[in-house]
């Protein structure tokens, strides 16, 4: 059994061998603190007091107090709550944020390249079989003003062959070429490379087409039907490495020729290339950037919310155990928080609550 003393609020906790002797005394117990006397509550002898009783000295029974259990939390306490809702929460929104604007980023810079290539492309495309039409309407008007010359020339009249081997692009160039006997059958005769004049594209053009030779030929059959015709087709250089190239053909009306204007298609899409690159890496700088943003606001926001946390729990602990004491009559420790928030108002609130119930000790005895 406990009893507090109305004086200086000390507890007194009676062994219950100790009970029977206080019964048969006055009643009363003198406060080694304070001297103040402490009346005695009426003792009702129950069977379990007086089992208790008969134990041995030194089995006294102690009566404990039951203090609030306030600081057994049973959910998640404040500090974890706090990273949850001012750390994981931000974070995930933060992540998923970045995450969709890298993926529109990309999406977006993807498709410009793709648009831009494209439309790139069909430019280069026309500009190839522009310049085929061009260059077979001048070998035209060349042989109408001279019927005189045969096409054993046509490679060494200087004038003609500036006609009928212009530059296409970086590399490319325009060729004549002439449909004799078997269909299918084509020979040279003004080209870049002199070696192969005379010479019949079998010899010259198809090992380098490898697969595609096929659709080399079918591209030239089309022309040679008097339709202009275009097409791509792969070509193997020495090194080994192969190019996508692009070929217009354009017929030399009221004639057995054509002109195939080829280049690679690369080198007009060369520059969007380029601009994916970079794009592709300002892509990716921009990803980094944004993660170490993330990273370094992790950091801050974690720390921010470890030292104030912390603090925070301690503050509310003390005032927890402020609180127990005073539950058990302990009043005379002072309550000292230097917050001057909603904790510190806490605090105070405590601290009268505690000067208010010394003031209603008082009054009480100074009825006794």
């Amino acid at each position: 059994m406990s009893v507090i003393c109305e004086e200086c609020g000390k507890i007194y906790h009676i062994p219950p061998e100790k009970l029977k002797e206080l019964k048969e005394k006055d009643g009363k117990i003198k406060c080694k603190v304070c001297g103040f006397i402490i009346p005695f509550p009426e003792i009702k002898e129950s069977k379990e007091n007086l089992k208790k009783a008969k134990k041995p000295s030194g089995t006294a029974e102690k009566v404990k107090i039951k203090k609030p259990s306030s600081l057994q939390i049973k959910g998640l306490g404040l500090q974890s709550k706090m990273f949850f809702l001012f750390l994981v929460i931000p974070l995930a929104l933060m992540t998923g944020s970045g995450f969709f604007s890298y993926t529109q980023l990309q999406t977006l810079s993807s498709n410009i390249i793709e648009e831009s290539t494209e439309a790139v492309q069909i430019l280069a495309e026309d500009k190839i079989a522009n310049k085929a039409e061009s260059v077979a309407l001048q070998c035209r008007i060349f042989l109408l003003n001279r019927p005189d010359i045969v096409k054993d020339d046509f490679n060494y009249d200087m004038d003609f062959k500036k006609i009928s081997v212009q530059k296409v692009g970086l590399t490319g160039h325009t060729s004549l070429f002439e449909i004799s006997g078997q269909h299918s059958d084509w020979t040279i005769w003004s080209h870049i490379n002199p070696k192969i004049i005379g010479l019949s594209i079998n010899d010259t053009i198809k090992k380098s087409c490898g697969d595609s030779y096929d659709k080399f030929i079918k591209i030239l059959d089309i022309g040679a039907a008097g339709k202009k015709a275009k097409g791509y087709y792969k070509w193997t250089n020495k090194d080994g490495s192969v190019d996508q190239m692009y070929m217009a053909v354009a017929p030399i009306l009221d004639t057995p020729y054509l002109i195939v204007s080829t280049t690679k298609i690369d080198e007009f899409t060369q520059r969007i290339k380029k601009l994916k690159n970079n794009a592709a890496k300002m892509t990716k700088k921009t990803r980094d950037i944004h993660l170490g943003i993330m990273i370094g606001s992790l950091i801050i926001l974690g720390l921010s919310i470890s030292i104030y946390g912390y603090k925070l729990t301690q503050n509310i602990k003390y005032l927890t155990n402020a609180a127990d004491r005073i539950s058990i009559g302990e009043l005379g420790e002072k309550i000292e928080i230097k917050s001057k928030d909603e904790l510190g108002n806490l605090a105070e609130a405590i601290s009268r609550m505690q000067d208010s119930l010394k003031f209603s000790i008082e009054r009480l005895k100074s009825k006794i």
